[in-house]
């Protein structure tokens, strides 16, 4: 069954829990770690939970960005929260 529709198409709950699950691991071989905080700055799409459920699956700690944030508003954001 569908877990989400989005522009791109739709994604069942087995396509959402494996994309998930795949990123989530090759999230924790790249050197994330439990605990570690990271910055997301997705538009509302499929994407979007993809990498939500991973870092949720990989016990890291999303910090969400706007989409509307320019370079200087990231750089200060991250400079403030210190993101992996």
């Amino acid at each position: 069954k569908p877990a989400l529709i989005a522009e791109g198409g739709a994604l069942t709950y087995a396509e959402l829990d494996d994309q998930s699950s795949h990123l989530a691991r090759r999230l924790l071989e790249r050197g994330l770690e439990a605990g570690d905080k990271v910055v997301v700055q997705l538009p509302n799409g499929a994407e979007f939970y993809v990498v939500f459920w991973a870092l949720l699956k990989a016990r890291l700690k999303p910090v969400f960005a706007l989409f509307s944030h320019n370079s200087h508003e990231l750089e200060s954001f991250c400079g403030q929260l210190q993101p992996r």
